[in-house]
C-alpha cells in the first residue's frame, strides 16, 4: 500500500478527478433506478404473502428470492413487473370470488329465515340489530382499483378470513332465534 502525504494525497485524488466524477455520476443513476424500482418490489413481496395457498405463490416467492440474492432488481426487462401483475391479477380474483362467495351466502340465510313467522313479525330494525348482534353482517366488496388498495383490502381481511367470514354465517343467521 503506498503511503502519500497530505498534498501528495490530495494530487492524486485531483489527478482521479474524472474518473470519480463518473463513478458518482453512475452511483447516482443506480440510485435513482432503485428509488424507483423498490417500492414495486416490496409491494409485491407483501402481495406474494397475501397469495399462501394459491398454486403459484411458491413460484412468486423464488422468483422475488431470486431477485435480491442475485442483486438484479436493476435488470432490464424490469424482473418484478410481470411477478407484480401476476399475483395482482390472480388476487383480485380470488377476492371477486371470496366477495361474491360471502354475498350469496349472506343472501341465502336471508332467505332461510326471510321464511319464519316469527321473523316476518319483526320490525326490520329490530332484525337488523338481531343480526348485527350475531356478527352477521353484509360485507361491501372491497376497493381492490389499485395494488396498494388491493393490499390493504387483504391485510384488513385476508383470504383465509374472508372464507372464515362465509362459513360462520349459517350459524350467525341461526343466533337469532336464540335472541326471541
Amino acid at each position: 500500500m503506498e503511503s502519500y502525504s497530505g498534498n501528495e494525497l490530495l494530487m492524486a485524488l485531483y489527478d482521479q478527478r474524472d474518473a470519480l466524477l463518473g463513478k458518482v455520476k453512475v452511483w447516482e443513476g443506480t440510485g435513482r433506478r432503485i428509488t424507483k424500482r423498490l417500492p414495486a418490489f416490496v409491494l409485491t413481496e407483501k402481495l406474494v404473502v397475501q397469495a399462501s395457498g394459491l398454486a403459484e405463490q411458491p413460484d412468486w416467492s423464488a422468483t422475488l428470492i431470486s431477485i435480491r440474492a442475485n442483486r438484479s432488481l436493476l435488470d432490464d426487462p424490469d424482473p418484478v413487473s410481470h411477478v407484480l401483475k401476476a399475483v395482482a391479477n390472480a388476487l383480485r380474483a380470488r377476492i371477486t370470488h371470496a366477495h361474491k362467495a360471502h354475498t350469496d351466502m349472506f343472501e341465502a340465510q336471508t332467505a332461510r329465515i326471510g321464511s319464519h313467522a316469527a321473523w316476518k313479525k319483526l320490525a326490520e330494525e329490530k332484525r337488523q340489530a338481531l343480526l348485527s348482534n350475531a356478527g352477521a353482517l353484509r360485507r361491501t366488496a372491497p376497493a381492490t382499483g389499485s395494488d396498494e388498495q388491493l393490499l390493504s383490502a387483504l391485510q384488513s381481511c385476508s383470504l383465509a378470513n374472508w372464507q372464515s367470514q362465509t362459513d360462520a354465517l349459517r350459524a350467525q343467521f341461526g343466533l337469532w332465534m336464540a335472541k326471541l
